[in-house]
């Protein structure tokens, strides 16, 4: 970052050849942002593709650096899907926090959520998940099963096929999207229940 120029940029790209390298920009950024160089993590984090998390963390960085266009990049970010976003970083929790207090929808709580579930503090996880409401994401009905069992609802079987049924049911309400069918579609529960029943 010292030397921050076009061909040393093409450089460091063209270096990051595995699968997800959005990982290396994360890690990246988070030593930066560990030693308080924020600029330098918004510098790497404009080579990163626009992936979902990578947008939550550019925001963040902007921000700590007093750049006011964070906020444009933080609606992007909320705009964006969902999908394959698993955060775990211990600046992860400072990122979406900072995100969850700017921006008046779930996502950030939806991520905070499962940091704090990963994490053991289920009763945070709880809370979190909560808060998001009934958003139309078929990974949401994922964690919905354990903090329906901490708030003490009678969801298991013996046969441990408790958690397949919230999902049904969590599905037939807010549909998923699916070829050839409509969100909410008979056909979307129906594949669900199939998929479930196979597990």
């Amino acid at each position: 970052m010292s030397n921050p120029s076009l061909n040393n940029k093409t450089q460091l790209s063209g270096h990051i050849q595995q699968e997800f390298n959005d990982e290396v920009y994360l890690n990246l950024a988070d030593w930066y942002l560990n030693v308080q160089s924020p600029k330098d993590a918004v510098s790497i984090l404009g080579l990163a593709p626009d992936h979902t998390e990578i947008l939550y963390w550019k925001a963040y960085a902007l921000h700590l650096s007093g750049d006011l266009s964070y906020t444009d990049v933080l609606h992007k970010a909320v705009s964006s899907s969902p999908e394959m976003v698993f955060p775990y970083r211990t600046t992860a929790q400072s990122v979406f926090k900072f995100s969850s207090e700017h921006v008046a929808t779930w996502p950030p709580k939806y991520f905070l959520g499962l940091l704090a579930w990963s994490r053991g503090n289920t009763s945070a996880a709880k809370d979190l998940f909560e808060s998001c409401g009934e958003p139309a994401f078929a990974a949401f009905m994922l964690p919905k099963p354990t903090y329906l069992m901490i708030k003490g609802q009678s969801i298991w079987k013996s046969d441990g096929t408790g958690w397949k049924r919230v999902a049904i049911r969590q599905v037939t309400r807010t549909g998923i999207p699916s070829a050839g069918s409509s969100p909410g579609s008979s056909n979307d529960s129906d594949q669900v229940s199939s998929r479930l029943s196979r597990q």
